[in-house]
């Protein structure tokens, strides 16, 4: 069994997943700095804000990686 690659951003992990609370405080009028900053190192840190800056572009419909690359994307809009 080979080793799993961690910097493929199409990796999911079990903790992927659209229920899971990435930062503590949700976001608010009063708050969009810190939370703008806490979502965006939880992102990186799952290698997964490629899908929210636009750096990980949509595959064609036909490319085998399509529908990997819409699993991610959802998991990470929600």
């Amino acid at each position: 069994m080979g080793a799993m690659d961690d910097s493929n951003p199409f990796l999911i992990q079990p903790s992927d997943n659209p229920g899971l609370s990435l930062v503590t405080h949700p976001l608010s009028d009063e708050n969009y700095n810190s939370w703008k900053k806490a979502i965006k190192m939880a992102l990186l840190g799952k290698n997964k804000f490629g899908f929210v800056d636009g750096s990980i572009l949509e595959p064609p419909l036909e490319h085998s990686s399509h529908a990997l690359w819409q699993q991610n994307d959802n998991i990470v809009a929600s």
